[in-house]
């Protein structure tokens, strides 16, 4: 390497060493406990793909088809947070996995991957308001209330939560979480009841709908129809899915970083196995894939009437709980929203920490809220407004055509990092069993997960070539892939470099936190046994 090339990586190294350390006036506070850490990982981002949209799945799937679904980006989900948890907890710092980007790496991949999770958020935050319009239209239709109206309130109430202390945040998802782990776990214990015969006609069910249509064709005849039937479920388990990845942009403000971020690994393998395969599961067995009620919802709403456990419930002749599922899915989306615009703000931080935004969005309040950030966030929400002139649910679907693909971009460029941090390791002379935290089925993980990710990416816009190409879907489907890519270009050039080469990766910076002692562990209340002793366990945790 010559003399030029050197002195280029040493500036490089410099840079990023210089950035990972904020001046006071510009420090977010850790003031998220270890009891937000955990909920905010098991509940955060479960929203309205889950209780709501599923049942598009089922009926393009059919209940295996959507379980298989579910499994199989369950187990791309893990692996990514696999990959995060143990970048994470050897190197937990205020600018998120971006920062981990551009320490193992390179800084032109680490700002490409801090402006894919950015613009993802920005249109994934919009993305809940306007679905926000499309739950209350379950109770108030467009023409006596326009969708602006419930948009603006919710902009507003979001807005002012996030300006708050970053501890209310975190009290508010804390019990938002809690509230969607319980109504959860209560419609599997409705559908388990279902199923065993305990609603009209009392007729016990079992696996009947799994033996009369396991798959579903869907768009064509065949085998092809049945597999696309399994790809169209793909993309509604990868919107599901989507945000997991939030606890990594909560460390900044996060208490004891290094071992929450271990429970928040092992609380997504929880969340994949029983809050999301197992609603699938249940839900699968107790309404068939060709009900006419659940065709009928589908085709054109997103409110509790599109739901396979309203269609459950419409089933068995129960009238009063629909309208209680379409509430607890309005605390869904709302909590959604307030998760989409804190992680926002928090990216947009992390991206003026490494020089990629303007200095401005570094500025924090007394609470130490972003508050520039914040502003640009709400601001930009303001994009759900087009469900004022256009179908609130044409919109939303929409945006989560973009916000899905650049959530497997996200989770590949996670994933990728990883593999560049564990090959670091090795060059270095670092053993990864002395890291905080090591995932044992690394770095094949890590390799299953950027394979598997990559075939849903590619495959998910599949409905824009059948019969007769869709230049809208299309777009919707696959703009994502060169706005990262005309990011990564533009960064490259600016940093007159595509990569770091591995041996000049600096691995020795572990405490980033300037004037904290991270390896210094916290006080935790000692947990008693039974139920009284955990839940204060985890209300003074």
């Amino acid at each position: 390497m010559s003399e030029v090339d050197v002195e280029k990586v040493r500036d490089v190294d410099v840079q990023v060493k210089n950035a990972d350390i904020l001046p006071e006036p510009e420090k977010l506070q850790r003031k998220l406990r270890s009891r937000h850490a955990s909920m905010l990982a098991l509940g955060g981002a479960i929203g309205t793909g889950l209780i709501i949209n599923s049942g598009s799945g089922l009926a393009h799937a059919g209940p295996v088809g959507l379980l298989l679904a579910f499994i199989y980006v369950g187990s791309l989900c893990y692996a990514m947070m696999c990959a995060l948890g143990e970048m994470a907890a050897f190197l937990p710092h205020q600018k998120g996995f971006p920062g981990h980007a551009t320490r193992f790496v390179g800084p032109s991949f680490g700002a490409a991957t801090g402006i894919a999770y950015w613009l993802k958020y920005l249109i994934g935050t919009a993305t809940q308001y306007s679905a926000c319009a499309v739950i209350i239209n379950y109770w108030i239709p467009t023409s006596k209330v326009n969708n602006g109206v419930w948009i603006a309130i919710f902009i507003v109430l979001t807005g002012v939560l996030q300006f708050m202390p970053v501890r209310y945040f975190g009290e508010f998802e804390f019990w938002c979480s809690t509230f969607k782990v319980i109504v959860l776990t209560g419609l599997m214990i409705f559908a388990l009841v279902a199923d065993c015969g305990g609603l009209p006609p009392h007729e016990y069910i079992g696996f009947r709908t799994w033996k009369q249509m396991p798959f579903v064709e869907y768009l064509v005849k065949g085998s092809l129809g049945r597999f696309l039937g399994f790809v169209s479920a793909l993309i509604t388990a990868i919107y599901s899915y989507t945000g997991s990845e939030m606890v990594g942009i909560a460390l900044g403000e996060m208490s004891n970083p290094r071992k929450n971020v271990a429970r928040a690994v092992r609380a997504c393998f929880y969340r994949v196995l029983f809050l999301y395969c197992g609603s699938i599961f249940f839900v699968g067995l107790i309404v068939p894939a060709n009900s006419k009620l659940l065709l009928a919802a589908n085709s054109n709403s997103t409110n509790a009437n599109a739901s396979p456990f309203v269609v459950a419930m419409s089933i068995g002749g129960v009238k009063v709980l629909p309208h209680i599922i379409n509430a607890a899915a309005l605390i869904f989306v709302a909590s959604a929203a307030n998760s989409d615009a804190y992680v926002n703000s928090r990216t947009a931080y992390a991206l003026a920490a490494d020089g990629n935004l303007p200095k401005i969005f570094l500025r924090t309040n007394r609470f130490g809220t972003p508050w520039f950030s914040v502003l640009c966030t709400m601001t930009f929400s303001c994009l759900a407004f087009t469900a004022c002139q256009t179908s609130a649910f044409v919109v939303f679907k929409y945006f989560v055509s973009a916000v899905t693909l650049m959530s497997t971009i996200v989770w590949m460029m996670i994933m990728f990092t990883h593999l560049r941090f564990i090959r670091a390791c090795r060059v270095h002379g670092i053993d990864r069993q002395s890291l905080p935290y090591v995932s044992k089925l690394n770095p094949f993980l890590s390799w299953w997960g950027i394979i598997g990710t990559g075939i849903v990416s590619i495959t998910k816009g599949f409905d824009a070539f059948i019969h007769k190409f869709n230049k809208i879907s299309f777009v919707t489907n696959y703009i994502a892939f060169p706005v990262v890519l005309v990011a990564y270009v533009v960064f490259s050039l600016r940093y007159k470099e595509w990569i770091t080469p591995i041996e000049h990766l600096d691995l020795s910076g572990t405490r980033v936190f300037q004037g904290d002692e991270l390896d210094e562990e916290e006080y935790e209340p000692e947990r008693k046994a039974g139920v009284i002793g955990w839940l204060k366990y985890m209300w003074t945790s």
